[in-house]
């Protein structure tokens, strides 16, 4: 997949937000820096169309979001509004347990990744 630098739109509780994303091309998503807890920096990804956040959960480090967008994206089309997507899945549960184990796999894809590299060495 490639991505690229965009501004995007967040569809905040305080208002429509834009800020720094990078977005998978043709994925429907994006990721972005926000502050987690204890006010350490997290990637996020979010619905481009709707401008929301995909998880109430983000990842440390761009390699890992970028592994963790790669895989969401694979889930379904996200360039579908989220009307749409609600209709496909009901509840959300489904694709959100998706959504949510597939930051397991980014982890553990970007470690192994590192230890191949290390073994390379």
């Amino acid at each position: 997949m490639e991505f690229q630098s965009q501004r995007i739109v967040l569809q905040a509780l305080e208002g429509p937000q834009t800020v720094d994303a990078i977005v998978g091309i043709g994925s429907g998503l994006a990721y972005h820096l926000e502050e987690g807890e204890n006010d350490e920096p997290i990637y996020v990804l979010t619905h481009l169309l709707s401008g929301r956040s995909l998880s109430g959960y983000g990842v440390e480090g761009e390699d890992v979001a970028q592994r963790w967008l790669e895989l969401v994206a694979a889930l379904t089309d996200w360039n579908q509004g989220m009307e749409t997507l609600r209709i496909e899945y009901p509840g959300g549960e489904v694709i959100r347990d998706q959504v949510h184990a597939a930051i397991d796999q980014a982890y553990e894809d970007v470690a192994k990744e590192f230890d191949d590299q290390e073994d390379e060495m």
